[in-house]
């Protein structure tokens, strides 16, 4: 791929467009952990439409850059010139996710090669980042 068909790859990847969204029953064609995937199917239950705005709340500051105790005390004050909405757009979907009590909602992603350091435990709450011999404990 040339550099100058980089843009285009991403656009395919992760559209931004609003004319890739104008169609509600364009096929989920994407990776499984993506809102394009299997992890798009998802239907929200269970939350109301103040979860709903809290999680995009939530997703603006957490998209900032900034750490939490930078955090300004208005989202009007955060540094949107230098912020990826898109980034906005998928922290709201696991914020999403976390009000539904199902984040994450896919199969957790093991190494291959167990030695690597990696996330490992039997609740993802409280992992931890390891490496060892054998499989993780379930």
């Amino acid at each position: 791929m040339q550099f100058e068909e980089l843009p285009i790859a991403l656009e395919q990847i992760n559209p931004s467009s609003m004319a890739a969204h104008l169609d509600p029953t364009r096929p989920y064609d994407g990776q499984p952990q993506t809102a394009y995937g299997e992890r798009g199917r998802t239907e929200i239950r269970g939350i109301t439409f103040r979860d709903l705005r809290d999680a995009f709340i939530r997703a603006c500051f957490e998209s900032s850059g900034l750490p939490i105790e930078q955090w300004p005390g208005s989202v009007y004050d955060l540094p949107w010139s230098d912020m990826d909405i898109i980034a906005v757009a998928q922290n709201m979907a696991n914020n999403v996710e976390k009000a539904m009590g199902i984040y994450p909602n896919v199969p957790r992603l093991l190494p291959a090669d167990p030695t690597e350091p990696h996330w490992c435990g039997s609740n993802r709450g409280v992992d931890t980042w390891t490496s060892h011999s054998g499989p993780c404990p379930d």
